[in-house]
């Protein structure tokens, strides 16, 4: 085992200062384990603060090796940047409760003058202790001052030493001090069984367990299906995250180290930064079942902080997430809760996205007998008229064990325009019956089209629409639209085109229209027809 150390030598080149980082190893503990049939091989030392890497060999003629770094302490291995000006630095805790004394560990790179300050948006406190080079602890008390939390910097100063020719130097560590909420997170418990069957109620129960008595509070519940969440990366709403999170720091921090080492007689620290990549991209088919989403009301709980919410699940199989939110004027907190729901004999079916007139293709249904009896099972696949079905059969005998899967292939034709129901019936040896509702629609081949015509009608005139006027349409997809008046300019022309019946102004291509528009009207019709689709 090593200890790794890091130090930054400057040097001067043609006058201009710069630095290097130069990394040093120790070994501080070495041995031989033997690895038999017992199970892994445990392995201690002794270690102190610092960084360590473990260098690991096996023996023999295929002898391989591998490393593993690792930090001892409170602080992480990696500080971020490769730059002489940052200190490490690290608390003893990740959170604090008012009146605890906070602990600040400081690693420096040379021994010196810190001032160690606490700061939100203000200047909480400062002080200054003197740092030995072999690092020291700072203890600061946690006060209501601090709020949610607050932030620690401790800036480290070195002097100048002309008989060693080593010029000033300064580094600069921060930490956020969390102080944790206690009461005021509410914490939530959501108790509902790992699975759940659909089609019928579901009841949430919540309940807010560290709620004072008598405190007024509220919840609202969400229950959506997780699929849908992930198609948009949805992330639950965490208010209470947001309340209690850490703050961007709201001041500055300025010395004069800047003025006295000029910027340009050192290197650079490079600043490292990134992410994950660009959001994933949007957008699927329209639902071919009904979408699980819901959302409930905004609900008072009970004395004892307790509320329940139900919600009507359809036939789906799947994983539900449940998001609870609760407040009161001294909190707020949330809870997620992931549900499995489905039929003992699960029933999946792929359909096309749509179909054209005359368009052929097929239903796959997939049968999954996850923990229904053995035995006789019967499907029957009922579409409406508007899905024609290329086989004879509608009812399918089928015969499954407990864990086995299935799967049927059904040839289907796009007969009428619109969008029809596939109703699939799975009845279970014991006579238990699960329904799957599908949903596929039929186009016309084509897009969308629109006509816009301008008729000029004298006073007194009429206009007569009928079926003549849809021919070049498909049938059951043409609208219209009728608007009448003239240049807004004109505000006689103006209010007659306001006065117009609202059933003057829509219809469609199975009924004709006739209007008689008003002699003191001289106006313009407009005639609009078009695809809906």
């Amino acid at each position: 085992m090593l200890r790794i150390r890091r130090n930054y030598q400057w040097y001067s080149v043609n006058g201009v200062w710069r630095w290097e980082s130069i990394t040093t190893t120790q070994r501080v503990a070495s041995g031989v384990i033997d690895i038999g049939a017992d199970g892994p091989a445990r392995i201690s030392a002794p270690v102190d603060w610092g960084r360590y890497r473990l260098e690991l060999t096996s023996g023999g003629p295929d002898a391989t090796s591998t490393t593993i770094d690792f930090s001892a302490g409170w602080y992480v291995a990696d500080v971020g940047t490769d730059t002489p000006d940052v200190l490490a630095v690290a608390l003893d805790k990740a959170a604090y409760q008012i009146g605890e004394i906070a602990k600040l560990r400081l690693d420096p790179q040379f021994a010196g003058v810190a001032l160690v300050t606490v700061l939100d948006n203000r200047l909480v406190t400062m002080t200054m202790v003197e740092v030995p080079a072999e690092s020291t602890t700072v203890e600061l008390p946690v006060t209501e001052e601090w709020g949610a939390g607050a932030y620690i910097t401790a800036t480290l100063y070195r002097p100048m030493d002309l008989e060693a020719g080593r010029m000033p130097a300064r580094a600069l560590g921060l930490a956020w001090a969390a102080v944790d909420p206690e009461d005021r997170d509410l914490k939530i418990a959501v108790d509902l069984p790992t699975e759940l069957r659909p089609r019928g109620p579901i009841t949430v129960p919540v309940e807010i367990t560290n709620l004072e008595p008598g405190t007024q509070a509220y919840v609202t519940v969400a229950a959506v299906d997780l699929g849908i969440l992930n198609l948009t990366n949805y992330q639950p709403p965490a208010p209470d995250d947001w309340f209690f999170a850490q703050r961007r720091l709201g001041i500055e921090i300025r010395d004069l180290y800047g003025d006295l080492i000029d910027t340009t007689q050192g290197a650079l620290g490079r600043i490292r930064f990134g992410g994950d990549g660009g959001p994933g991209r949007l957008g699927a088919p329209p639902p071919t079942e009904e979408l699980v989403a819901f959302h409930s009301r905004i609900v008072r709980v009970d004395a004892d902080g307790r509320a329940t919410v139900s919600f009507d699940m359809p036939d789906f199989n799947g994983t539900v997430r449940i998001m609870v939110q609760a407040w009161s004027a001294q909190g707020i907190g949330h809870a997620v809760r992931d549900v499995f729901v489905r039929d003992p004999a699960v029933v999946n079916a792929s359909v096309p996205r749509f179909l054209h007139i005359d368009d052929a293709s097929c239903l796959l249904i997939e049968i999954d007998n996850v923990a229904g009896p053995a035995g006789d099972y019967r499907l029957l696949v009922d579409p409406d008229p508007g899905i024609g079905i290329g086989i004879k059969a509608r009812l399918f005998d089928l015969v499954l064990e407990q864990g086995a899967r299935t799967t049927i292939v059904v040839p289907i034709i796009g007969e009428a325009i619109g969008d029809h129901q596939i109703r699939l019936t799975l009845m279970t040896p014991e006579g238990e019956v699960f329904l799957k509702d599908l949903t596929l629609g039929v186009r016309p081949a084509g897009v969308p089209m629109t006509t816009l015509t301008h008729l000029e009608i004298p006073a007194g005139g009429t206009l007569t629409l009928d079926v003549d006027a849809f021919a070049n349409y498909f049938p059951g997809t043409a609208s219209v639209n009728v608007s009448a008046g003239g240049a807004a300019r004109h505000r006689r022309d103006a209010d007659c085109a306001r006065s117009l019946p609202l059933w003057l102004r829509r219809t469609d291509h199975q009924s004709g229209l006739a209007a008689s528009i008003p002699q003191r009207c001289r106006s313009i019709g407009r005639h609009r027809s078009r695809y809906r689709s």
